[in-house]
């Protein structure tokens, strides 16, 4: 009788792995076909082989990015943001998924794509309002896009006043739009509250240094010397 069982079980075994290879076999046709219509630009079919992809194995992160990139490129927010919700369903970090995303986005060269992304998202999750405000405004640093910079560290210094990180945006934000006063008046604030900070220092003395008020600028060369000397500031020093 053991042995009757041995030899069943092996039977069923074999007839599930038979069983399962044509569906693998049939997902990685489905995925070959996906990439392609996606490398192409050929969003509405790449979009209908992700959401057979993701019918069949609903928890695979990469599959969700590719899907959010062509119905962002779509224009479907509602198709957008119901990804992000079935993600979630999943365990499929909302970090990690919007990761991804942005490195698809630059992989294809859409510089826009992510922005229109955390602004549907924006939008529709409000709760999430403020994390994908600070979304935005790293996006919007990365970009070098002065005007949104300080608008988003606004917002966000509305419910952290103080922060550093925000505020150095700010500041460079107002540096790119020639608003240079603005800027001194930021990094002059941080450094009342944070008088070491390293990367503050050298933005005022380098700022000052550069607008022939080498008197001022000296104080915060040397103390930024003093915190982490190196070759760079030595010679800034040297020239006074």
């Amino acid at each position: 009788m053991s042995r009757f069982v041995a030899i069943l079980c092996l039977v069923l075994l074999g007839l599930t792995a038979s069983a399962a290879e044509p569906q693998q076999e049939d997902y990685a046709r489905t995925a070959a076909k996906a990439q392609r219509f996606f490398d192409q630009g050929e969003w509405l079919n790449a979009n209908a082989m992700y959401l057979l992809m993701l019918n069949e194995r609903p928890a695979v992160t990469e599959t969700y990015a590719h899907a959010v990139v062509t119905n962002v490129m779509l224009a479907d927010t509602a198709a957008v943001t119901r990804l992000f919700e079935e993600s979630m369903q999943h365990n499929i970090s909302f970090d990690t998924l919007l990761g991804n995303v942005q490195t698809l986005s630059t992989n294809i060269g859409i510089s826009d794509l992510y922005e229109r992304l955390l602004l549907t998202l924006r939008n529709h999750f409000t709760w999430m309002q403020r994390g994908l405000n600070v979304y935005l405004l790293r996006y919007y640093d990365f970009r070098d896009n002065g005007p949104e910079m300080v608008r988003y560290a606004a917002l966000m210094l509305q419910g952290k006043p103080g922060d550093v990180e925000f505020m150095r945006i700010q500041a460079r934000g107002y540096m790119l739009q020639g608003m240079f006063a603005d800027a001194q008046h930021v990094w002059t604030e941080i450094l009342r509250d944070h008088p070491d900070n390293y990367d503050t220092l050298l933005d005022l003395g380098n700022y000052l240094y550069t607008s022939g008020k080498k008197a001022e600028a000296r104080p915060y060369l040397q103390r930024a010397y003093d915190l982490r000397p190196t070759p760079y500031v030595a010679k800034l020093l040297t020239q006074f």
